[in-house]
This record gives C-alpha cells, structure tokens and sequence, in this order.
C-alpha cells in the first residue's frame, strides 16, 4: 500500500486477527518507458490463390525514452535511454525512433507433428535510430530486480488454458547502429572480482562517451518474440566482446581524455588522405584535420580542467559546510542550502555565474567572521565574540576559495560550450524530459 491507512483493509476485527504489516512502496522511486508519435497500419488480406500473404503492418514510434528516479537525488526523473541527438546523424521529420515492418503469412501445416496448433510465419525488418544511454548502477539493478524470473511464475502443467500459438519467424532481421553509453558503476563485488567475474570489472570504473556499433543481425527459423529478443541479445554480446571489448578500457573516466584525443590524431592523419582520394586537395585536408585536432584538444584540456576545478570546489565546499554545520549545532541556528546555479551555455553568461559564485563564498565568510560574531558579543561579551571568530575561521577560509573555484569551474565550461555547442546540445537533449509525461 502507499498509505498507513491501507493496512486497516487486511484487518479483520469481527474475528480479531492480527494483521501482518507489510512493507509500503516508495511511490518516488520508480522507473518508466514513454514513447510518442506511435503510427501503425495494419493490412489484412482474403484467402487467394494469387498470394500468401495474411496481413502486413507498419510500426513506427516519433520518439521513446526510458527515466528512472532510483539513482537520482531529491527523486528528479533521469533519463535512461532516449534518442542520441547530434549533428553527425541528423534526423528526417518523418523518420521514426523505431520502425519495425513485418509480414505474415500461414504456416503450410496447420499442425505440427506432435499435434500442436501451428501460428502465422512472420518476416520482419526492425530498424533504429541512435540511441543515448545514461546508466547507473543502482537503477539497472532495480530494474533487473523487477524483472527477475520467480519460480512461483512457472506455469502448471495441468493447467489447460488454451493459448495462442507463437509467431514463427523464418527470416527477422535487425538493421545496425550506434549507441552511445555513459555507465556510473556504486559498488564492486570483491568476492565475484576474485573468482573471476569479467562482467564485474565493468563496476571498477565509470564509461563515459562509449559509442558501440550494434551490427546488422539476421536471425532465421526461430519461434516466439522471447527467442528473437534472446538471440539478438547473444549475437550483439558476441560481437562486441570480439571487436568492440577495448572501448570498455579506453572510455573509462581516467583514460577517457587521452582516448578521445587518440580519436583527433586518427582524423588529423584520415581527413587528409580522404580528402586527396576524393578531390586531390592534400592542403585542405590537413587544415580541416589540423582544425579537428585543435578542437579536440581545446574541449578536452578545458573538461579536464573544469572537472579539477569541480572537485575541488566541491571539497571545499564539503569542508565549509562540516564546520557551519558544528558551528550552527553549538549556536543552535538553523543551517542553509545554497541553489548552486546550472552551468553557463557560453562566454556571455560567465560573468553572472562566477560573480554569484564569488559573492556567495564572500557572504558566508562575512556572515561567519562579522555578523554571527556581533550578534554573539551582544548575547555574552567579548569573550564569547572571540570563540566564535575562532570557530569561524575555517569557513573564513574555505567560503571564498570554493566559490574562487566554482568561478574557475564556470569559465572553463563556459569557454568549452562555446566552443562546442554541438556537444552542449547533445547533453542538453540526453537530459531532457517531457515533463507532461512524467507521472508521480
């Protein structure tokens, strides 16, 4: 139940018993698929001698996405899996997220040979557009934890409950392509790390930009959607660990710079060749390639510094607010929240976040070394004004240093979205939801 008032349903007071508490649901934290745009059409045809043909339907979804509240703080809706919006794939109007075009046809038995009713036979061609995902650890769990098989679920054998006959599928076939994937891993399971799991070395660092190829699957001759889903799953698991199993090394966070700007000196070296094979122009391949590399490491150099910046604030900012936290608990004063500002979208907006920042370091050290130290020599004397100077020394200190490095922090990502709006785009639409949809 979702309310205290829901246990009085199992109570039975005519006969006294005593109700069994169960655990409430946690209504905030959930996970949720929402898609739009959904275009079917669906032909049926008689029975002729001309074709063989049953039926044919068109599917099509404008746009899908996956959120989840489980990994999340305050509860905010992240998104998951959603469509990957860049410049180098863009996207007709009339192109749909998932398109999927299947025909059927009637099986040439009716009956198989131990007397089951055979189903229609179905060719189908599914297709995507590509895909951003943004996993954490904590919500793939909750999500595989829901799934998860139950051997209460198996069905009985005597039940006689006739169902339909599954779809056999001589030929489906999945078209490629890319996936982008950013995975935050929480915690490491040492013990199956020891006895030699490889799958958990995907918890020791996180990925970030990882683009996959999923290639093209053609499967043949299988029954069922649960077969096509697990042999897709297989045929995709094997051909990445064949090809694909280095980008789980060079996409972690450490590595993750020196194997994007490995990518820039690739296409430093490609865009020339490239451009001599298609228009015998060497010069202006190497301007456009001297050009890519030179933006590679600009973005680059600035996230890494931006990141630095990041983290230092950010201790900073966790010392500060230990030691306001003692100094309200032994003043008894309430503590404060600050709303940190979201990140500026270029140049023209660094000005206004480093100075909030700047003023807002200052304020706490003023409040801590002038105001709250007055209002004490007013409540007991001198004395008591001189402890809490002492006490407040600290985040003295700490207050403007850390928004010094939330202004550095903001001029250097201010600097590298200017420089890159493509990208800022593309993070901006991996985080966008469609809030009407968004059920609490």
């Amino acid at each position: 139940g979702n309310s205290d008032g829901d246990a009085d349903i199992f109570a039975d007071t005519d006969r006294k018993v005593q109700s069994v508490s169960t655990p409430s649901r946690l209504i905030h934290s959930f996970f949720q698929f929402s898609f739009k745009g959904l275009h079917l059409r669906l032909d049926s045809f008689a029975d002729s001698p001309d074709h063989t043909l049953s039926s044919c339907m068109d599917l099509s979804l404008s746009d899908m996405y996956l959120v989840e509240t489980i990994s999340s703080r305050g509860n905010v809706p992240v998104k998951l899996l959603g469509e990957w919006v860049n410049d180098d794939h863009t996207r007709d109007s009339n192109d749909g997220l998932m398109t999927m075009k299947l025909f059927s046809m009637p099986p040439d038995e009716m009956f198989s040979s131990d007397g089951k009713l055979m189903g229609n036979e179905g060719r189908a061609t599914l297709e995507f557009l590509p895909i951003r995902f943004l996993i954490h650890q904590v919500a793939l769990r909750f999500i595989r934890g829901f799934f998860r098989y139950e051997a209460g679920n198996v069905r009985d054998p005597l039940d006689n409950t006739v169902t339909p006959p599954e779809m056999f599928f001589p030929v489906f076939r999945v078209k490629a392509f890319n996936i982008k994937v950013d995975y935050k891993p929480k915690t490491v399971n040492t013990s199956a790390l020891k006895d030699g799991s490889l799958v958990e070395l995907l918890n020791v660092l996180p990925l970030e930009d990882m683009i996959l190829r999923l290639s093209e699957v053609e499967m043949r001759n299988l029954t069922g959607w649960g077969s096509i889903i697990s042999e897709l799953a297989c045929n995709w698991l094997a051909d990445v660990s064949s090809t694909q199993m280095h980008k789980f090394l060079t996409r972690t966070t450490p590595l993750h710079p020196f194997a994007t700007v490995g990518d820039g000196m690739k296409q430093f070296l490609m865009i020339p060749l490239e451009e001599y094979k298609q228009k015998g122009n060497v010069k202006r391949g190497f301007r456009k390639g001297t050009k890519k590399l030179a933006s590679v490491l600009a973005y680059e150099t600035l996230s890494v510094g931006a990141r630095l910046t990041g983290l230092a604030a950010k201790a900073l900012g966790r010392r500060k607010s230990k030691n306001t936290t003692r100094m309200n608990s032994h003043m008894n004063m309430p503590s404060t929240s600050q709303n940190i500002p979201s990140l500026p979208r270029s140049m023209d907006e660094v000005s206004d976040h480093a100075l909030e920042s700047l003023a807002r370091g200052l304020k706490e050290a003023n409040a801590k070394i002038i105001i709250i130290p007055y209002r004490e020599f007013q409540k007991s004397g001198t004395r008591g004004a001189v402890k809490c100077v002492v006490k407040g020394l600290p985040v003295a200190v700490c207050a403007p240093l850390s928004g010094a490095a939330e202004a550095a922090e903001n001029l250097l990502y201010g600097v590298r979205n200017q420089l890159r709006p493509d990208l800022l785009e593309e993070e901006e639409a991996s985080k966008r939801l469609h809030n009407c949809d968004i059920q609490f």
